[in-house]
């Protein structure tokens, strides 16, 4: 029992180290840019209803045609859990390069919004 109890508290200090500062992955980025796009998008004409299923199938869409070259995270000074992220990425074969401001909310999910330059 001491052993399970030793690996266990091993394993949860390994996965901690590994999460490191807890800055936003590639994927987790390229999930709120394609919510964000299909939330701008549903919210131009506000009384088109659209299916969960159809929103979940468009989110899809956009996640495919996201490729994310580099990411390239900062922690923002005098803030915990908050990011200001260089986003290199490719739409439908096209760079672009984006400035955001990412932070966790209360339950640990990805908000954030563009900076302006």
């Amino acid at each position: 029992m001491k052993i399970i109890r030793t690996a266990t508290a091993l394993a949860i200090l390994t996965t901690l180290t590994a999460c490191g500062d807890n800055a936003p992955g590639k994927d987790e980025v390229r999930d709120f840019m394609a919510n964000q796009s299909i939330s701008e998008v549903y919210s131009v004409n506000p009384f088109q209803k659209h299916s969960e299923q159809e929103r979940d199938n468009a989110i899809d869409k956009i996640k495919k045609a996201l490729d994310i070259q580099s990411l390239d995270c900062s922690a923002t000074k005098g803030f915990k859990n908050v990011w200001d992220c260089t986003v290199n990425v490719m739409v439908m074969n096209e760079p672009h390069t984006s400035k955001y401001r990412f932070h966790r909310d209360d339950k640990g999910k990805l908000q954030g919004e563009v900076i302006s330059e």
